[in-house]
């Protein structure tokens, strides 16, 4: 999971704009509920897993 800072502070290091990794930000021991609430961070689009249907066979005779 990835996260963007979208406020004027910056979060462990990165200013607004910048990409943060969910590691780095429990690294840093941060509160990331109260972070995304207080309007500081958001989760980023780039974070989204992509879901690709599964390509079924079927029975071959």
């Amino acid at each position: 999971m990835a996260y963007k800072v979208i406020s004027g502070r910056e979060v462990c290091g990165k200013k607004q704009g910048e990409i943060l990794t969910l590691k780095e930000l429990e690294n840093a021991g941060a509160n990331i509920d109260a972070l995304i609430a207080s309007g500081h961070i958001q989760a980023s689009q780039a974070s989204q897993p992509t879901i690709k249907p599964a390509l079924s066979e079927g029975a071959k005779n």
